[in-house]
Formats: C-alpha cells, sequence, structure tokens
C-alpha cells in the first residue's frame, strides 16, 4: 500500500484538498487509477502545481493529471555509464602455414600447387 510506505502521505493528500476542495470528478480519477496515490502525493509535495489546478476548468484538470500520471508511471530510464567501449575483437586472419621441409608429400604437393 502506498500510504503505508509515504508517511509524509495523509500530510500531502490533506494540502491538496485543503487547496482543491471538494471535486468529485477529480476524486473519481484518482480513486480509479492504479497511481492515483503517487498522484496525490506529488501534488502534495508540489503546491504549486495543486494551486494550478486550482484555477483549471474540471475537464483541463483531468487531462493534467491524466499527464501527471502517464509521467509518474513511466518506466525510469536505464542510467548511462562512463566505462569505456569494449575492447575491439580480433579478427582471423590467414592461416599460419606449415613449413615445407615438415610437410608429408600430399601436403608438400598441395601448397606447391597453390603456389602457381
Amino acid at each position: 500500500m502506498y500510504a503505508a510506505e509515504h508517511p509524509d502521505y495523509p500530510e500531502a493528500e490533506d494540502s491538496v484538498v485543503s487547496i482543491l476542495g471538494n471535486d468529485p470528478m477529480l476524486a473519481e480519477v484518482l480513486m480509479s487509477s492504479e497511481h492515483g496515490p503517487q498522484v496525490v502525493h506529488h501534488l502534495g509535495t508540489h503546491l504549486d502545481e495543486v494551486v494550478q489546478l486550482a484555477s483549471m476548468p474540471p475537464h483541463l484538470r483531468i487531462a493534467h493529471v491524466a499527464r501527471l500520471e502517464a509521467r509518474l508511471s513511466a518506466p525510469k530510464p536505464k542510467p548511462v555509464t562512463n566505462a569505456p567501449a569494449p575492447v575491439p575483437t580480433v579478427g582471423g586472419g590467414a592461416a599460419a602455414s606449415k613449413d615445407p621441409e615438415r610437410m608429408s608429400v600430399e601436403d608438400w604437393m598441395a601448397w606447391r600447387n597453390s603456389q602457381r
């Protein structure tokens, strides 16, 4: 439960209600949202945003809260690392050739024919 993990949640909620008053549409949106408590907590700690909401018509309040919910529930981007780039791998080159003096007759003939 979100409120149990954030001890300042009740105070944040009271701050939002004291500024916005009774807005049944907004309350319904927040209570039906999976991230409603997180949105209320954010608003309660950003009272300037709540004051801005209070000056909006109801339909714009809902849109603003929906955008806020999307932003708060978005997955956090992976941190960028300062690690150096991986070391390049060494590509394969030509196979090492055998010493012709140590080759079998068949290998020497194949080697000699490939030299032509």
